[in-house]
């Protein structure tokens, strides 16, 4: 009970720390090398692996109790306790993570891996225990997406990915008002809300002027995402 209770103890601080190495709305894995996404729409399997793709990375692969932790905390507080596909699954009749690596960890529930159909070639972990179950790929579940930090599709953690263009925006809301002075070098800025330095990769011409509340200016820097590792 009390080796629970540090698990359970350093898991739940571990997912509270700031992730500084992951974009806004990640969290950063347990091992530190890897940022973590919950993607709340319902979707199969399928279309699971090609969302988490389109972010540079796989469904979540749970390889030992801490990371198995971390992942069923996120479905319970990001997906609202929804049952999710974690990347799992039964190859040439075993089961193995979606790259085809064989499996370091496992956390099945009583009675599973079940055998009772040859279509349950899939994993979904039950948020309330961490347990894992097999089941059909057709099913439209929520994941977790796990994008290694080397493969971050943006410049820095501190830019705003878009997976619909694979386009990278970093936003500035401007202190000055001063219309002669925008899109120069000299002039005073506060960056919102993420707060770092004036970034030199971001050419002028790739400022873009874009509507703001505020009474000032306000532009985005866009940028290519870098090409996918695979």
């Amino acid at each position: 009970m009390k080796q629970f209770y540090f698990l359970c103890s350093f898991s739940t601080l571990l997912l509270l720390i700031v992730a500084q190495n992951c974009p806004k709305g990640y969290v950063e894995s347990v091992g530190g090398d890897a940022c973590l996404y919950p993607v709340t729409l319902l979707e199969n399997y399928q279309d699971c692996t090609h969302k988490c793709w389109l972010q540079h990375g796989v469904v979540a692969q749970p390889n030992n109790a801490f990371a198995n932790k971390q992942i069923q905390q996120m479905i319970a507080q990001n997906l609202s306790n929804q049952l999710a596909y974690i990347g799992v699954i039964r190859q040439s009749g075993n089961w193995v993570y979606s790259d085809g690596t064989p499996l370091t960890y496992q956390n099945w529930a009583p009675g599973q891996p079940s055998s009772s159909s040859n279509l349950t070639n899939c994993v979904i972990m039950t948020p309330s225990t961490g347990q894992w179950k097999a089941v059909e790929c057709k099913i439209e579940r929520t994941t977790v997406c796990s994008i290694l930090l080397t493969d971050l599709p943006c410049p820095e953690p501190t830019w705003n990915f878009l997976d619909s263009n694979q386009q990278c925006y970093f936003v500035s809301d401007f202190t000055t008002t001063d219309q002669s002075r925008l899109g120069m070098k000299t002039f005073s800025t506060h960056w919102l809300p993420w707060k770092i330095g004036y970034d030199e990769s971001c050419g002028i011409s790739k400022w873009l002027p874009v509507s703001s509340s505020l009474g000032t200016a306000r532009f985005v820097c866009k940028a290519d995402a870098k090409p996918r590792a695979n």
